[in-house]
């Protein structure tokens, strides 16, 4: 933006009054009797062309700073024909030659949520400040749902912008799905519907800095159960070779019915493999069908995107969650929008778990809404993975927000639960 700028400006040096305005200069005053006021005919024309000079300056700067900068639309009004998403970024108080650091806001319709931030150096004449932050994460709340297709534009007092879109949910770094390029222009966000984080590096004379914003895309349909085409795998393959745990690939997908995982290679014989997910939680264990043979049956896992971690044990053996430093990793996404989150609204200290033997009623929606801290208001509904073979997953929404989920199986009293995960303060202000 700012060599556009610069172009700009040179092209004032050429502006003046046209040979039309100088022969009318030459004439002198047309009719009347009275003598112009001395000077008066000079600042006239001083001021024709100052005012010419103003509208052209004027327009160069709104071309160059309007929001997502580049040239205006063909059709001339150069405004997005659908809904637009806004990336505002301003520095806050200082000096024209050292502003406080910026800030930075995604806005759509009555939605607003600041970015994260990572740390940056910001530099001044005569002065360099490096500051840190915490770790960028987002809570379901902070995500803003916007429609796929969706005009991204970026405005505010920054001098160029690139992006990136990447997975979400997950804990940071988060992996780059897609490259955005420059926003100058404006963005298009035609992408399969789910949650991303819009990574934006964003420039100023006093540096770079590196933004995140939790975006959710909803689709304008069903959404498809065909999986899309993508250069990322969809079954996780873990080795055991040697004893030591290794992944294929460092970043896997989800299928429709969740996470596929796959033992490849030669195993000890009587070693199984422990499969972690993002909080730490032991999700699952698989061994060898035929010890003999060392190899491993694949399976299906039901947790959702993140960072998870792969152990190999020998069978018989402890599988202790302590141990995940020495653990194999890989990033799991979700780039088809499979996964309905079960991540509660509540901080973990606030989290507890517990289990329903005689759940009553003809469905699992009506089961649950049955439990006397389960309000009339509240929303009951499917979440996890829709078409998981095993347990099917539930989870209570209270004022947009998560309270509880629910691994729901049937039995001879109606329903069980022997899984569920709930915000303790939200029940006791519910009941």
């Amino acid at each position: 933006m700012t060599e556009r700028w610069e172009r700009e400006l040179k092209k004032l040096g050429d502006v003046g009054p046209s040979a039309e305005l100088r022969s009318r200069v030459d004439e002198g005053p047309h009719g009347g009797d009275q003598p112009p006021t001395p000077g008066g005919r000079q600042r006239v024309v001083a001021g024709v062309v100052a005012f010419a000079v103003f509208i052209a300056a004027g327009s160069l700067a709104w071309n160059a700073f309007r929001p997502g900068g580049g040239s205006p639309a063909a059709s001339g009004t150069g405004a997005p024909s659908g809904p637009t998403v806004h990336l505002d970024f301003n520095t806050t108080n200082g000096t024209p030659d050292c502003p406080g650091s910026p800030e930075a806001t995604i806005t759509y319709g009555d939605q607003s949520t600041k970015a994260a931030l990572t740390s940056f150096t910001w530099t001044c004449p005569g002065s360099s400040m490096n500051a840190d932050t915490v770790t960028p994460s987002f809570s379901d709340a902070d995500f803003v749902r916007v429609p796929a297709g969706a005009e991204l534009l970026v405005g505010g007092d920054l001098t160029a912008a690139e992006g990136n879109l990447q997975s979400s949910p997950g804990d940071y770094p988060w992996t780059t799905l897609h490259e955005l390029g420059d926003l100058g222009g404006g963005v298009s966000l035609s992408f399969d519907p789910g949650r991303y984080v819009i990574e934006v590096i964003a420039h100023w004379p006093n540096g770079a800095l590196h933004f995140y914003f939790p975006i959710e895309l909803e689709p304008d349909q069903p959404v498809s159960t065909t999986p899309l085409p993508s250069l990322i795998p969809d079954v996780l393959k873990v080795s055991c070779d040697g004893g030591a745990p290794s992944t294929l690939d460092p970043t896997v997908a989800v299928q429709v019915d969740g996470l596929h995982v796959r033992m490849v290679g030669q195993a000890p014989p009587g070693e199984q493999i422990a499969l972690f997910g993002p909080n730490g939680d032991l999700m699952q264990t698989a061994q060898s069908a035929d010890a003999s043979s060392g190899q491993f049956v694949e399976f299906t896992s039901s947790g959702g995107p993140g960072t998870y971690f792969v152990k190999c044990y020998p069978i018989g053996s402890n599988v202790d969650p302590a141990t995940i430093n020495a653990a194999a990793t890989v990033t799991v996404v979700d780039p088809n929008g499979y996964w309905v989150s079960t991540e509660l609204a509540c901080p973990r200290s606030e989290q507890g778990g517990t289990n329903f033997s005689g759940l009553q009623g003809p469905t699992p929606e009506e089961a649950i809404h049955s439990l006397l801290w389960v309000l009339v208001s509240d929303t009951v509904e499917p979440a996890g993975y829709t078409q998981y073979s095993g347990d099917t997953t539930w989870r209570v929404v209270r004022d947009g927000a998560v309270i509880a989920w629910f691994d729901v199986s049937p039995s001879q009293r109606g329903w069980q639960s022997e899984s569920v995960q709930l915000c303790q303060n939200d029940l006791i202000s519910g009941a």
